[in-house]
């Protein structure tokens, strides 16, 4: 059994959280946050513990972190190196003061991206809207070899 925790209490944690509660093998230990908010309201819906951001990364195999951008580099500083984590929220190219870059041992985080809001995908999703009958939509991203960028 995987024990999963979420920090936070917005839309892409009630997502992590409805998926880990339907997953064979998976146990939602709890969500919370460094502070009461938001992830107190999320833990009542779903009958979830209400944890401390500390009580979360204890009880865990794995971390959700979905906060807000600006208040990632403040719960990583909490995770210890070696703990699982997946960040939801986008992670910017400039650490805040005392963030990410002064963590030592730290192992690389997983990002998870929402491209749902996207402009190439909103333009997609409004073009297939204007189609008829039955479609599929099919988003490939691509990334060019590293020996083929310039610069």
């Amino acid at each position: 059994m995987t024990r999963i925790a979420i920090v936070g209490g917005g839309r892409a944690a009630t997502l992590h959280a409805e998926a880990a509660r339907l997953v064979r093998g998976v146990e939602l230990v709890g969500v919370g946050g460094r502070t009461p908010g938001t992830a107190s309201l999320l833990a009542d819906a779903i009958g979830a513990p209400d944890l401390a951001l500390a009580e979360l990364i204890q009880r865990s195999d794995a971390v959700v972190v979905a906060v807000p951008p600006t208040e990632v580099d403040a719960v990583l500083a909490e995770i210890p190196a070696g703990q699982p984590t997946l960040v939801e929220s986008p992670i910017g190219p400039e650490p805040q003061p005392g963030g990410r870059a002064a963590i030592t041992g730290r192992p690389a985080t997983l990002t998870g991206a929402n491209l749902v809001h996207a402009p190439i995908v909103a333009m997609g999703r409004r073009a297939v809207s204007e189609m008829d009958g039955v479609h599929h939509l099919t988003l490939r991203v691509r990334t060019p070899r590293p020996e083929a960028r310039t610069g």
